[in-house]
């Protein structure tokens, strides 16, 4: 029983580290898509 909850623990922080990588990287492909991006700069 302590086991599953261990589990369920770190499944929970695992998916919230991930939902808050999507986030992120959502507002930082807004916030580029809405700031003009100078062509010299190489996103690569």
């Amino acid at each position: 029983m302590v086991k599953a909850m261990a589990t369920r623990l770190v499944a929970a922080m695992v998916a919230g580290r991930f939902g808050w990588g999507l986030a992120a990287l959502a507002m930082v492909v807004v916030v580029a898509g809405a700031v003009p991006v100078p062509s010299g700069i190489s996103w690569t």
